[in-house]
């Protein structure tokens, strides 16, 4: 819970859906996937994939877990600000 309260404090945050898969499970819904987070921070832009899951019994998600996923590490881009200043 921790990470979506700092998420939301990121500038120009972006979140998508990569994929996401729901299945019934002894009578609880279980949703899963990888969505993607994109956000600036000092000019950088940065990404990371991560995984999901939630438990949900009778429209209450009852258990979710999050988690980058192993073999994407961060990803971070020049700054904006380059392109003005350094790149002709």
């Amino acid at each position: 819970r921790e990470l979506y309260r700092d998420l939301f404090e990121k500038d120009g945050l972006l979140v998508s859906i990569v994929n996401a898969t729901s299945k019934k499970v002894n009578g609880l819904k279980v949703d899963n996937g990888i969505y993607k987070l994109k956000w600036k921070s000092q000019g950088f832009e940065n990404s990371n994939l991560l995984r999901f899951s939630f438990v949900i019994k009778e429209g209450i998600i009852t258990l979710d877990h999050s988690s980058l996923v192993p073999e994407s590490g961060p990803t971070i881009s020049h700054p904006e600000a380059y392109d003005v200043d350094f790149v002709e």
